[in-house]
């Protein structure tokens, strides 16, 4: 499985739309082997969407991301999932034990993609 995570100075980039940057990291069975920092740029959205899915990305995880974004990423068979917010490394560490949804890595304020309000643990993402 291949995770990624927009990174700026070490945490998760509040828009993934305009991150320059992300956390490429290769899991199996729930161990890291292997990670790397991919340069994003000034990608366009359909562009970075099509980059991703290239390096074989399986999940993204992110802060903000705009509608159009996520349904392109999703189109390549992307899992996103939005909201996160917190350093890149807790972050990880956070999915690997699957405890994403307990409030902590929450991003402040979340009201999920096109504005709307989302629980998450409760089947939203």
């Amino acid at each position: 499985m291949r995770i990624a995570v927009p990174d700026w100075k070490g945490r998760v980039s509040p828009v993934f739309d305009v991150a320059r940057q992300v956390l490429v990291v290769d899991l199996d069975g729930g161990q890291e082997l292997r990670r790397a920092t991919e340069n994003l740029g000034q990608t366009l959205p359909p562009l970075r969407a099509g980059e991703l899915a290239g390096q074989g990305v399986n999940v993204l995880l992110c802060a903000g991301i705009s509608v159009p974004l996520l349904r392109m990423l999703e189109a390549h068979g992307i899992r996103v999932i939005p909201g996160i917010s917190g350093e890149v490394d807790q972050v990880l560490q956070g999915y690997l034990a699957g405890h994403l949804a307990d409030g902590r890595f929450s991003l402040p304020g979340w009201r999920g993609p096109g504005g709307r309000r989302h629980r998450r643990g409760r089947g939203a993402w």
